[in-house]
């Protein structure tokens, strides 16, 4: 009969080293292993501009097609006389087959709006009549969190979505109130939609200076009523 070899005291000593730290590992967390540390926000120095002279990093609907469809200058110039634009971002957009262009702002970090009151920023269209939706404070959603994502930008939400505004053909001064917002970890600070009508061929309007400050909205915008559970 062949002999069984035995396992030799150092390497028993292996064994239960990794035996406890792994009953340590899961004692610490509650008994399921530890999660990765989660990414802490920094809290936002206000006024906090927002970067919109790079290219948003999160497209949906037909602004994930190349142009013509979607088309975006982060630092138009342009000589409208008294509607000079200078170092603004120009956006257009020709409706595809998805009827809709979505594009969203990435941070560079997690950021905490706590102090914020407002957002102001300024719009302007081509001619006139352009139709835009804003969206501000954005976050990606837990895949366990009872509120919905936006229908638009999928596994996000964003705290704060202006109703959809009508835009002239001259530079107008929007102000989005922020009171009551969660503004907690906002990875996505400024989002704009493009919904337009079946008439209508192409659109092009023009952003400027979005600024999250501490004063309080005198004159914002009627915001839509966002779902708070499923």
């Amino acid at each position: 009969m062949p002999s069984l070899k035995v396992p030799s005291i150092f390497l028993l000593a292996a064994i239960a080293a990794v035996i406890s730290s792994i009953v340590l590992a899961s004692a610490l967390a509650g008994g399921s292993p530890i999660a990765p540390q989660a990414q802490v926000a920094t809290a936002a120095s206000l006024p906090f501009p927002v970067d919109i002279h790079t290219e948003p990093k999160v497209k949906t609907g037909d602004a994930t097609l190349s142009s013509p469809y979607f088309r975006l200058e982060t630092h138009w110039m342009d000589n409208f006389g008294e509607r000079h634009c200078e170092e603004c971002t120009m956006v257009e957009y020709i409706p595809g087959q998805k009827g809709f262009a979505a594009a969203a702002y990435l941070s560079d970090k997690l950021y905490d709006f706590k102090g914020a009151k407002r957002v102001v920023f300024f719009a302007m269209g081509e001619g006139g009549g352009e139709k835009v939706t804003f969206s501000f404070a954005g976050k990606d959603m837990p895949a366990d969190s009872k509120v919905p994502a936006d229908k638009i930008f999928e596994k996000r939400q964003f705290a704060v979505k202006a109703k959809e505004v009508t835009l002239e053909n001259d530079w107008q001064r929007f102000e989005v109130s922020l009171e009551g917002a969660d503004l907690d970890n906002v990875k996505y600070p400024f989002a704009f939609q493009l919904t337009p009508t079946k008439d209508v061929s192409k659109v092009r309007f023009y952003l400027n200076g979005v600024t999250f400050d501490t004063e309080p909205a005198s004159r914002p915008l009627p915001v839509e009523k966002l779902p708070t559970s499923q």
